[in-house]
């Protein structure tokens, strides 16, 4: 009966085992278009920057979803690729530069500054692959266009202070809390500047004017 009824209808094998998949809720989505999940950078549209994002994933694969809607794919990183990214070139918001070299962005570390050129060397220095931190330098590099080259600079400086291998992570967090000091500083000058000075009339009751 197998051979004649049952068998006819069985379907072939999926080629990948069924693996049964975790989830990871409210993963906010950077400025670079990447979250940050498991120690490591996965890339989304730019759309969706600012956003929270879910991640479901096994052992091979990544899926990222917006409101129970997958936005992205990525093979997972291996557990040696610590802070490492993967990223989807059609998620970034501006098209890759052609022909992008390590030299390019050496150049382009060394007019931010010192401390910014000295973190991207140490990067390149300490790759076993010449190519590998690409991405993740210029990652570093484009904080300098959503703050400013003197923020970058600043959190460069402080990170090296406190890694040897400073990761995109702590510069963009320094990057970010030294951009708020700034802002909130101007902020406290400007009142200290045209303060409203209220004279004592102002705080006289009304009784007080009989």
């Amino acid at each position: 009966m197998f051979e004649t009824e049952g068998k006819p209808y069985l379907g072939a094998l999926p080629l990948i085992p069924y693996e049964a998949c975790g989830w990871s809720y409210g993963h906010k989505v950077g400025s670079n278009s990447h979250i940050w999940w498991n120690k490591g950078q996965y890339s989304v549209p730019y759309r969706y920057i600012g956003y929270k994002v879910d991640v479901k994933f096994n052992s091979h694969l990544v899926f990222i979803y917006y409101n129970r809607t997958g936005i992205a794919k990525h093979p997972i990183l291996s557990k040696h690729m610590t802070n490492g990214m993967r990223t989807g070139q059609a998620h970034l918001p501006l098209p890759p530069k052609k022909n992008l070299s390590v030299e390019d962005l050496c150049d382009k570390a060394r007019e931010t500054g010192p401390k910014t050129f000295e973190a991207i060397r140490r990067m390149f220095d300490e790759a076993k692959v010449k190519g590998q931190p690409m991405q993740t330098a210029g990652a570093i590099l484009s904080i300098a266009d959503i703050y400013t080259p003197e923020a970058l600079e600043k959190a460069c400086d402080k990170a090296l202070r406190q890694y040897h291998m400073p990761y995109y992570k702590t510069i963009y967090s320094h990057a970010r809390s030294i951009n708020s000091a700034k802002g909130l500083t101007g902020f406290k000058e400007n009142n200290r500047k045209f303060g409203i000075a209220r004279g004592a009339d102002y705080y006289k009751k009304r009784g007080d004017d009989k």
